[in-house]
């Protein structure tokens, strides 16, 4: 039994056996505990009549035990873990016989720990278990990098890619959200799908032209989760710098958060927006403002959204100094900054793209080290509507037939590193959030 410690015979009692002396037990039913936990002390000695011995017990962080039952040979006691004194504590327990005041005591340890409260997912999807970091890959059956190559180049560490980010070109469809959704599930990861509003008409979704829409996307996704279905991440219109106007891109968000809220238990939704405003040299020009104002990070927060955002290095691959360019790394410094400093509850990263193994490493640090603040993060293993190769592939790797926005020139040096920044990242993401 844990924590159990016995004596010997000891001078001065009479056993029924002999003149020798008495043995004594304590025991206790566990070798630690948590806060509040009921322990159970058991005290076995044979002095067999209750009225010829009294016992005494002191716990060491002044915990009372009570006696709850007592035969004659093994009078039980119990007590109720305390909230202090954590790490080893001591229980001493000392026996008198009556009349004669003969005693003997004997001690037992036990350690006792924090309560660890019940895990309470942040958001539908949300994993206790591990960072949820994954890829973005592309779809064109003539990639020689979809999903499962990817993974397989992975090796052992691919079994902890986490989330996949997924790419809808058009509009809300039952479709297209049960073609990504059960992809996803049958790889065993979380979907982060993103949808284009047609024509960019953000302000007619703001205005609830696009309802009937948005109701389908709830009752497809309601259906699934029903149905005991895996849950998704739902983004609409990422990356919308360029496209319009930003403040209108912000209302069309809000309005979206607070359409999906009734359905927080069945699906989560998220915003994607550019990340290189949050870049230390070419930052700061005031798109954040424009796509961030108080009252979106207050209605993503008060339901439980994630704010999120993409960003890479240049498309220069030779621009990698830290203390000249906004390297990926940087800006992701920058974006948790800023998150910390509003009152961001959850961000996420929808794609970041990193040039080398250097600024991959740096990327996982920032997002382990805010662990607490990512809801997930993906980097983009693809060449598809690339200005550069960002790929984790091992040199010799095939040029992909599927990449038509640069030359592809097939694995490199520079991208094998990449792959084992990969594979550390993934490893390391299996460790449990908190």
């Amino acid at each position: 039994m844990g924590g159990a410690t016995f004596i010997g015979t000891t001078s001065g009692f009479l056993s029924p056996a002999s003149a020798a002396g008495a043995q004594i037990a304590v025991t206790l039913d566990q070798p630690s505990y948590v806060e509040g936990a009921l322990m159970t002390l058991t005290v076995t000695e044979d002095v067999t009549k209750p009225n010829r011995r009294s016992i005494v017990i002191v716990d060491s962080t002044g915990t009372s035990w009570k006696k709850v039952k007592d035969n004659g040979r093994a009078p039980i006691f119990t007590a109720v873990a305390g909230t202090e004194h954590i790490g080893t504590n001591t229980v001493t327990v000392t026996l008198t016989r009556l009349p004669d005041g003969t005693t003997t005591s004997q001690k037992v340890t036990y350690t006792l720990g924090s309560q660890i409260p019940p895990w309470n997912p942040r958001f539908a999807g949300d994993r206790e278990d591990r960072v949820m970091v994954g890829m973005a890959v592309t779809d064109k059956t003539n990639s020689n990098l979809k999903w499962e190559n990817a993974l397989g180049l992975l090796g052992a560490a691919g079994q902890y890619a986490s989330v996949r980010r997924c790419f809808v070109p058009s509009w809300i469809s039952k479709n297209s959200i049960d073609k990504w959704a059960d992809r996803a599930e049958t790889n065993g990861v979380y979907p982060v799908i993103s949808f284009k509003v047609p024509g960019n008409d953000w302000a007619g979704v703001a205005a609830g032209k696009f309802d009937s829409d948005l109701d389908l996307l709830c009752s497809t996704l309601d259906a699934r989760a029903a149905a005991g279905r895996a849950p998704v991440c739902i983004a609409v219109h990422h990356e919308p710098s360029g496209d319009g106007d930003l403040s209108v891109w912000a209302r069309m968000n809000e309005y979206l958060s607070n359409r999906f809220a009734p359905w927080n238990d069945k699906f989560c939704f998220t915003t994607i927006s550019n990340g290189y405003d949050w870049g230390p040299q070419n930052g700061g020009k005031g798109e954040v403002e424009l796509m961030y104002p108080k009252s979106l990070i207050d209605t993503l927060n008060r339901n439980g959204h994630i704010l999120g955002c993409d960003t890479y290095d240049s498309a220069d691959a030779t621009k990698l100094d830290y203390t000249r360019y906004d390297r990926t790394s940087l800006k992701i410094e920058g974006f948790v900054a800023w998150a910390r400093a509003q009152g961001v509850q959850l961000i996420g990263l929808g794609e970041f793209g990193c040039h080398d193994d250097v600024d991959i490493d740096k990327c996982w640090k920032l997002i382990d080290d805010n662990r607490d603040l990512f809801a997930y993060a993906c980097h983009f293993n693809s060449g598809q509507n690339s200005r550069a190769d960002w790929r984790m592939t091992p040199v010799g790797y095939a040029p992909d037939p599927a990449v038509t926005s640069y030359t592809d020139m097939g694995g490199s040096a520079a991208s094998a590193a990449r792959l084992a920044a990969g594979c550390r990242m993934f490893t390391a993401s299996a460790a449990a959030r908190s």
